[in-house]
């Protein structure tokens, strides 16, 4: 802790002294620091060990500088390194700290709180010593970066939408707002299986929707069969083939010795139950964690723990929905805005499209807190519009970062959720063809969607 103090003054490093905070220090070294904190608020500088002397009237903490002032540290020592041991050191002296209170209490808690605490607890440490600024020289970028440009994600729920955004960058935060019924789960499930048929991997968190449900939705996007016939398991010898190709496509080794002895016997459930013991695909897949007790520690540990193994192609984490993550106040208009920070945060930390959907009243405004949409990247209004089995989804622009608002709407299949990407019908906010109906008149539908 000397070491840091004195080579900050001695070289007047002002970039390092930003980045230290009185937490890091002890007795009696936290003194030190704040004498030279509040130095620099007074005289906006660094000061010197002379006029730390100067200004300092408690004879213990002159003596200390003096000690500090006369330390021999050697030139050729890094103070990057010197930083580095100071904030490890912090940080065990904090993890010890908050495990000898957790290990008081363990006894009494099952499983899932003893996972939840440990997480809660690492995140908390990491905050506390996590350095978040990045310098940058105008001279660290390239104008055509080719690799920063193929990162660039289409979110797979418009053509002309993807065409005209470029694609979502890494690190980008959306939002989908609705009312009640609005499909806003239905599209996410529409960009999860988007992005497995991109090849690209995907982490969906739901809260209120079961894994079975989000299962059942996944497939009768990617097999165009019906979600009632495959919630009913009465399924006709083409949908059993059109799901039995999606399934052996999941797995490594595509499953064709299982496709191939399914077609000539026609046993789906032989087929499935020896599918399962393949193992899945490495770049491309569907992961849903069901939670519904889901909070923010739970976030931040399964996405790191999928972003170590997946790597790269973990491009799009979906967490279904901000509303209704679990925190201490949830429907405080500073919880929700708080909330979609740390989201945002998330989506930068790890590199990955953040999407969520939030609720809206039935006249669009936001719930609890507007100040929802000033951390997300672009942020959309839903609107169902439906005409037999045919329809459409309208996506109204509230914000775009950066980038111009744009507008979209695209053609669905009600019967199997799927919205069609190169259908781009004119966006008339609700007047797209057919009519909007009652929800009493629309299919049954699982979560939030189309059941008011």
């Amino acid at each position: 802790m000397n070491l840091i103090l004195h080579k900050v003054l001695a070289n007047q490093d002002l970039e390092v002294w930003s980045r230290l905070k009185k937490e890091f220090f002890e007795a009696p070294y936290t003194e030190i620091y704040l004498l030279i904190n509040k130095f620099y608020q007074k005289f906006d500088k660094l000061p010197t060990f002379d006029e730390l002397e100067i200004v300092t009237r408690d004879e213990k903490s002159a003596n200390y500088i003096t000690a500090l002032k006369e330390l021999e540290v050697p030139e050729d020592l890094d103070i990057e390194i010197i930083l580095q041991a100071v904030i490890n050191e912090y940080a065990q002296r904090e993890l010890l700290q908050q495990l000898a209170i957790y290990l008081d209490n363990v006894v009494y808690k099952d499983v899932g709180e003893l996972v939840e605490d440990l997480a809660s607890i690492a995140i908390d440490v990491e905050e506390k010593t996590e350095v978040s600024e990045q310098i940058v020289e105008m001279n660290d970028f390239l104008t055509i970066d080719i690799d920063t440009i193929s990162q660039r994600v289409p979110l797979g729920l418009n053509n002309d939408f993807d065409q005209s955004s470029l694609g979502m960058a890494p690190g980008e935060y959306i939002m989908l707002g609705g009312y009640r019924g609005s499909f806003k789960s239905g599209a996410c499930c529409n960009i999860a299986a988007a992005q497995y048929l991109q090849g690209n991997s995907v982490l969906y968190f739901s809260i209120e929707m079961s894994g079975r449900e989000l299962y059942n939705r996944y497939m009768s996007i990617l097999s165009d069969v019906p979600e009632k016939h495959i919630k009913s398991g009465k399924l006709t010898d083409v949908e059993q083939l059109a799901i039995a190709k999606v399934r052996a496509g999941m797995a490594q080794d595509g499953a064709y010795d299982l496709l191939e002895k399914f077609q000539e016997n026609r046993d789906f459930n032989a087929f499935e139950r020896a599918l399962i013991n393949r193992p899945l695909t490495k770049d491309n897949r569907i992961i849903t964690i069901d939670n519904s007790a889901l909070t923010m520690a739970n976030i931040d540990a399964t996405i790191h723990s999928y972003k170590t193994k997946l790597e790269d192609n973990l491009k799009v984490v979906i967490v279904d929905y901000i509303n209704q993550i679990t925190s201490p106040d949830p429907y405080n208009w500073q919880t929700q805005i708080n909330l979609s920070k740390k989201l945002k945060a998330l989506a930068r930390k790890y590199e990955i499209i953040m999407v969520t959907p939030f609720q809206t009243s039935e006249e669009g405004k936001v719930r609890f807190a507007k100040g929802i949409l000033d951390s997300p990247d672009w942020a959309f209004n839903l609107s169902p519009v439906i005409d037999g089995d045919e329809g459409a989804i309208e996506f109204e622009c509230k914000k775009a970062r950066g980038d111009q608002q744009i507008s979209f709407a695209s053609e669905i299949y009600w019967p199997t959720l799927k919205i069609m990407p190169h259908k781009n019908i004119e966006f008339m906010k609700s007047k797209v063809s057919g009519k909007k109906q009652e929800a009493k008149e629309l299919p049954a539908k699982g979560g939030d969607d189309l059941s008011l």
